[in-house]
């Protein structure tokens, strides 16, 4: 479920800045989701929804399978493709270098890893 089929209103303030300038992510404090405050826990609780961990992928003709930290068992996991040090160089050299990372972040208890091909 989403604030958009729940209709609630909402808007996404900095996300230009950041968009356009991402060096100034921080300091503007990143993008942030704001809505009025009459719908504030109805949009806490549509948020804080678990999303589920097996969800059909009609294209691929199977069940896809969202992948978890083998640590935690967490779902709050992202793909790493490039280095940080790769943006850095972007940044203070102006070259593009890409220096491959290619590992999952569990996002809750930092924990990284590879997945074995299988």
């Amino acid at each position: 479920m989403s604030l958009a089929v729940e209709k609630i209103d909402c808007f996404l303030a900095d996300e230009e800045i950041v968009r356009l300038n991402w060096f100034w992510s921080n300091a503007v404090g990143g993008a942030r989701l704001q809505i009025l405050e009459e719908n504030a826990a109805a949009a806490m609780e549509i948020l804080g929804q678990e999303i589920p961990a097996t969800f059909g992928a009609e294209d691929l003709g199977e069940e896809y399978q969202q992948p978890r930290c083998p640590n935690c068992n967490s779902l709050d996991v992202s793909f790493q493709e490039y280095s940080g040090l790769s943006l850095f160089i972007l940044y203070l050299f102006n070259l593009p270098i890409p220096i491959r990372k290619n590992r999952w972040k569990c996002e809750d208890c930092r924990h990284q890893w590879r997945e074995e091909p299988s």
